[in-house]
């Protein structure tokens, strides 16, 4: 069972493991297993109503917010296109940086699982800001803040400036030993959003506490 961060009638907050997909049409998902969680946990007969808000990428750990009703699903996802939440992460990308903090514009676009930074007609604006943590020897521990939610973009983004995160080979970044297959070096650690209903603030946390990256700390 995942970690739950935080629960109420109408939305859940679980930190995905790196390795599992948020969601999928078949077979094992971030989703699935939450369905399984509250139908067991409420005793719900038939089918229950659980859908992830947004996603996170597969090799990439960290807070996934989970709506438990179409009127909350509804909400979160017009809060996300709106930019109404800040979404923070962690990563550990390879490489000393120039500077110790930075906002990064780029015009990406994306198809078969992957994106890259363009100047096509069909690109969209993608903008992220990152403030360096941790300047280790070969990498360094960033914050990044997205301003904009694209296919990918943390990862994209940081590997055109010639820092990709630690392990993400599809972008470029060097094979890290086996004990890390299917991870990155990229945790979502922290959400501040209005809740849906009650339109309170929520400020959600969850440390990286992954060994398989933290230990390089």
């Amino acid at each position: 069972m995942m970690e739950m961060i935080y629960a109420d009638n109408h939305l859940i907050v679980v930190c995905k493991p790196s390795g599992l997909v948020t969601e999928a049409e078949e077979g094992e998902s971030l989703e699935s297993q939450m369905k399984q969680w509250v139908k067991r946990t409420y005793a719900k007969p038939g089918k229950v109503f659980l859908k992830a808000a947004h996603r996170l990428d597969k090799p990439v750990s960290g807070l996934v917010l989970l709506a438990k009703t179409s009127k909350a699903l509804e909400r979160l996802q017009k809060a996300f296109l709106q930019r109404e939440m800040k979404k923070t992460y962690l990563a550990l990308v390879e490489g000393v940086l120039p500077q110790s903090k930075g906002r990064l514009e780029h015009t990406l676009t994306h198809e078969e699982f992957y994106a890259k930074v363009s100047t096509a007609p069909h690109a969209k604006k993608a903008i992220l800001s990152y403030q360096v943590k941790k300047q280790m020897e070969h990498c360094a521990l960033v914050e990044i803040e997205l301003e904009t939610g694209r296919y990918h973009q943390i990862r994209c983004q940081m590997a055109h400036i010639g820092h990709p995160v630690l392990n993400d080979v599809k972008y470029g970044a060097r094979p890290m030993p086996h004990a890390m297959l299917g991870s990155i070096a990229l945790h979502h650690h922290r959400m501040e959003l209005e809740h849906p209903v009650s339109k309170k603030p929520l400020r959600l946390e969850k440390a990286w506490d992954d060994e398989a990256w933290t230990h390089l700390l």
